[in-house]
């Protein structure tokens, strides 16, 4: 089973932190070749943050989003 409206409150969670997933539980998200470890420590904390506020506990927002360059290291 899926639960779409937890889904919805997980999905705005991670876009407040920048972190930009498909709308729909059912579609796939992938990493890029731009992306670098920083970038990845950001979205996994941003995921730990988002799964703490939908469970309940309000995580603080953060102060910068994720921003990917075409040449992998800008920021």
């Amino acid at each position: 089973t899926s639960d779409a409206g937890r889904f919805a409150k997980f999905f705005w969670e991670m876009m407040d932190r920048g972190v930009y997933l498909p709308c729909s539980q059912f579609e796939a998200a992938f990493t890029c070749a731009a992306m670098t470890d920083d970038h990845i420590g950001q979205a996994v904390q941003a995921g730990a943050e988002s799964l703490r506020a939908v469970a309940g506990g309000r995580a603080a927002r953060p102060v910068r989003a994720l921003r990917f360059g075409t040449r992998g290291n800008d920021r």
